[in-house]
């Protein structure tokens, strides 16, 4: 408890290096008004027979959160922001000047970068006129926290943890790859397939270890014929060149007999053990995330509404 001249005895609030404060609700309660018009210096009245108030207009009343007023608002955000909201608000002219804590010394070695409000909302701007540009929503690379396609094209179950393992060492320490079509990844997307299975449609995704050159090429047919005519395309005519290939798939039959035609090293999926080819299947999400982008910018409907 604290007694003082002016508001009497009272509970306080100590806080870190600040002077003692108590809350302004409690004070408004105990019977003294608060008034603080435009360009005047707030004050409080002796009592409310003190105070004549008279309102012509509307009046935008508060909710009450315990002893803090809350003022409810819609708010929307539009691509080009007005500059005045990027203003500090200590900008004004009007406003009294206050002496200022001095700024602790901070070792030569060591600096302090403070984000200023001017800063996050130049920031924000420009995400938003990303988000509406042309180069953005030709592919929607990469994603933009604006851009309503962008978050309903990239929306996934809850995120899976799991322990990151070392590339090379948990492949029988391999060594690094020092040119392109060393080691090579593939895999197939399943775009569409009947329950006769007379109608399929697939995407081989073949990526080059060395480069991280990604090579998308769609088909019909799901056997070692096709597998061998793009892994072909994929390493074009100097395959010849290469030394020792190695293509790390699953243990499907058409990479096993496209590897023993070819004459690649294949390295298939180790039993019960993840992940194997953990990065050619986020680079097979990144490009599913990019052509359903793609799709729902273009006015498909993908998901059902």
């Amino acid at each position: 408890m604290v007694t003082g001249h002016r508001f009497g005895t009272h509970d306080h609030r100590v806080l870190d290096d600040r002077p003692i404060a108590r809350s302004l609700g409690e004070i408004v309660d105990s019977g003294r008004p608060f008034m603080w018009l435009p360009n005047q210096l707030p004050y409080f009245a002796d009592s409310l027979k003190d105070v004549s108030i008279r309102c012509k207009g509307s009046k935008l009343v508060a909710d009450r959160l315990d002893d803090v007023p809350v003022f409810k608002e819609i708010i929307q955000l539009h691509p080009n922001i007005s500059e005045s909201i990027a203003m500090p608000a200590a900008s004004s002219s009007d406003a009294r000047p206050e002496e200022a804590d001095p700024e602790p010394e901070l070792p030569e070695d060591r600096h302090l970068e403070v984000e200023t409000d001017e800063e996050f909302v130049g920031r924000e701007e420009q995400l938003l006129r990303e988000s509406m540009s042309l180069q953005h929503r030709l592919c929607h690379m990469l994603k933009n926290l604006y851009c309503e396609t962008c978050r309903r094209s990239r929306m996934y179950k809850r995120r899976t943890v799991r322990t990151r393992l070392d590339p090379l060492s948990d492949r029988g320490a391999l060594p690094e790859v020092k040119g392109f079509g060393e080691r090579i990844a593939s895999d197939f997307i399943i775009v569409a397939k009947s329950s006769d299975g007379t109608n399929e449609s697939y995407v081989q995704v073949v990526r080059d270890e060395y480069s991280g050159y990604l090579f998308a090429c769609p088909s019909a047919k799901h056997n070692s014929d096709s597998v061998t005519r793009h892994l072909l395309a994929f390493l074009g005519p100097y395959y010849h060149s290469i030394p020792m290939i190695m293509c790390k798939s699953d243990n499907a039959r058409e990479f096993n007999a496209a590897c023993s035609t070819l004459g690649f090293i294949h390295e298939p999926t180790l039993a019960k053990r993840f992940p194997h080819n953990s990065v050619l299947e986020r680079e097979i999400r990144t490009l599913e995330e990019i052509a359903r982008a793609v799709h729902v910018g273009a006015g498909f409907h993908i998901y059902r509404d």
